[in-house]
């Protein structure tokens, strides 16, 4: 019997709500680059699971990427998080496994600095996390591909089946497909909509992170 002993999170939109501070941080970094874009719009993208790259493509095409994106975590720094918030049921499931002894763990396509401020902020590293569990360490390749979940598998010193995926979007769910892992978990509150989790080939799905440990106790059965 394989039970499951990692469990592997998406960061935005799926462990936290982030969607106004990562609007307002896009207009900005947009805004220092010397283009404006409109915030109904890029709120829009987002809430369609459109990737941050994507965005900077499709709205500043004739900007150096790198730049924007340098810019984009300047921003997200210094405007702080208080408008990120946890999603639904986050610390009821974080208990929940710290007691039953499972080990959760970060695969995020944001900047491991970023995503280690935001986990701070909401007071999850080190009570429930792991700081050496929250990818993705420079160097790392972008979900869909599997590179971070590969390293935090490894780092657990298990086997793919022994963990899952749990994210809001298709990358998320492709990712672990690609990494072989015993299931992948849509969260259907994030960014990402049912419909796309499902075409994505998602397990299953959820509407609260607290419904999660009872499908981590059925798939260790």
């Amino acid at each position: 019997m394989n039970e499951i002993a990692l469990v592997i999170h998406d960061g935005d939109g799926n462990l936290y709500d982030t969607i106004d501070h990562i609007t307002r941080t896009t207009i900005a970094a947009f805004n220092a680059m010397g283009a404006n874009v409109d915030e109904a719009n890029v709120y829009e993208r987002f809430s369609a699971g459109v990737s941050l790259h994507k965005i900077f493509e499709e709205l500043g095409p004739e900007l150096d990427p790198h730049a924007l994106e340098d810019q984009f975590y300047t921003f997200d720094s210094s405007l702080g998080y208080e408008g990120v918030h946890p999603s639904v049921g986050l610390f009821e499931m974080l208990e929940t496994f710290a007691a039953a002894g499972i080990r959760n763990a970060v695969a995020s396509n944001r900047e491991q600095s970023s995503t280690l401020a935001i986990l701070r902020h909401l007071g999850i590293v080190e009570n429930y996390i792991d700081a050496e569990f929250v990818a993705c360490p420079p160097g790392h390749l972008s979900k869909p591909n599997p590179h971070q979940l590969q390293f935090l598998i490894n780092s657990a010193g298990i086997l793919p089946d022994r963990a899952i995926m749990v994210g809001d979007t298709p990358g998320d769910i492709i990712a672990g497909k690609n990494a072989g892992v015993k299931a992948t978990v849509g969260f259907t509150k994030g960014f990402g909509s049912k419909e796309a989790l499902t075409e994505a080939g998602a397990n299953l799905l959820i509407d609260d992170l607290s419904d999660l440990p009872a499908i981590v106790a059925e798939l260790s059965q």
